[in-house]
């Protein structure tokens, strides 16, 4: 399966998936989306080891239900950096903080800048995200 034009396999990501296209409610796991206000982007790192064991899978996964149960909010998404060399990063914005903040802190996220366009590919998320997260810049 294709990631944009990096296989999937290479290192082990779940597939990309636009949530619009699931069904089925998740119990038990709704996040007020009407949390204190975040501005910043937020980066978490894994390792080789933490590829390896999965942990990857877990954070996407555990992202994906939060982002289900709070009703895909357009400001929230997932993404995976296209270009890591050292650690594989994964990144949300601020509406991605805003509902999910635990599980970034529980996998050592830090703030970070927004990470560039072409350097991220979506995991989770809704379409039309590239205007929402990157509007074209005005000329």
């Amino acid at each position: 399966m294709l990631f944009g034009t990096l296989e999937v396999e290479l290192i082990g990501l779940v597939p990309s998936v636009d949530c619009g296209c699931l069904s089925g409610g998740v119990s038990g796991t709704s996040v007020a989306y009407n949390s204190p206000a975040v501005e910043s982007w937020y980066k978490v790192t894994l390792s080789d080891a933490d590829i390896a064991a999965s942990r990857h899978a877990e954070l996407q996964n555990t992202f994906k239900v939060i982002f289900m149960a709070n009703g895909r909010p357009k400001g929230a998404a997932m993404f995976v950096d296209l270009d890591s060399i050292q650690g594989h990063h994964f990144y949300f914005p601020p509406g991605a903080a805003k509902i999910a903040r635990v599980i970034i802190q529980s996998f050592a996220g830090i703030q970070c800048p927004a990470p560039s366009l072409s350097s991220v590919g979506l995991l989770v998320g809704n379409a039309g995200w590239r205007t929402t997260f990157f509007p074209e810049p005005e000329r």
